[in-house]
């Protein structure tokens, strides 16, 4: 999966944002221009040659779900066939008895009010102009079924801990967008002040599961972004146990 490490750009949304505008590398490492020390520098042009560097993937761009990027939102979320009921990246989030309430045209609503508040609900990935991803990324404490789950363990709850909770990415870009949505987020946290980032994804060692029960992720899919594994939970989605794992500092 080495393609998953693609280079993503990430654009700074907010200006209290803590985000900048700057490129990963493959190796996950953010550069610019004048973040690189003369004697780094030398070391980086003396290992180039005069070969043909073969082309790069094109860059994954990873913003904050704002009110102006709502379209974009619901291309991710709503339903793909009219008429049909879609979660909204509601059903976890919020109390049961408010979930129960919203009828199919609520949520729309529901989910654009929170794109208006002053942090976002959650980041978008977008291959060049195309939206390609969502992943819900929040405060533990404001993902209900997390925060009252008590099967998962809430570590360190006295931090400002971030889980990336709800994951999803388009037919056709997951095998690197799915990489780069999960960066994004965890650059969107840290930018809003996370002292930690976590997921709860399945440890479903490489067996194929239910796609529409795959939003929690998998183990593998954080591992490669950089996630280690800290507790076992007493959790499950798709009849597969769940982990807790955090990205490592």
């Amino acid at each position: 999966m080495n393609d998953l490490a693609a280079d993503i750009t990430l654009v700074a949304e907010t200006a209290h944002s803590a985000w900048a505008d700057v490129t990963w590398r493959h190796d996950g490492a953010a550069t610019n221009a004048t973040s690189i020390n003369s004697s780094t520098r030398g070391a980086m042009e003396d290992r180039r040659t005069d070969a043909p560097r073969p082309m790069s993937a094109p860059a994954f761009r990873v913003e904050p779900a704002s009110a102006d990027h709502f379209d974009d939102v619901s291309i991710m979320l709503a339903p793909t066939r009219p008429g049909t009921t879609a979660c909204w990246c509601l059903s976890h989030r919020i109390d049961p008895a408010v979930n129960r309430e919203l009828g199919p045209d609520a949520r729309p609503g529901y989910m654009r009010r929170l794109c208006r508040q002053p942090v976002a609900p959650g980041v978008l990935a977008h291959d060049v102009d195309e939206v390609v991803g969502w992943a819900g990324v929040v405060p533990r404490a404001g993902v209900y079924s997390i925060a009252r789950n008590s099967r998962i363990p809430k570590l360190d709850d006295d931090l400002a801990i971030w889980p990336i909770w709800c994951l999803k990415v388009r037919a056709g870009h997951r095998s690197r967008g799915a990489k780069a949505l999960i960066d994004g987020a965890a650059r969107f946290a840290r930018g809003h002040g996370a002292a930690a980032v976590e997921g709860y994804p399945v440890d479903n060692t490489g067996k194929k599961i239910d796609t529409m029960l795959a939003f929690v992720g998998t183990r593998s899919l954080s591992e490669s972004a950089g996630f280690v594994t800290i507790a076992d939970t007493g959790s499950r989605a798709a009849g597969v146990p769940r982990i807790v794992l955090r990205l490592a500092d």
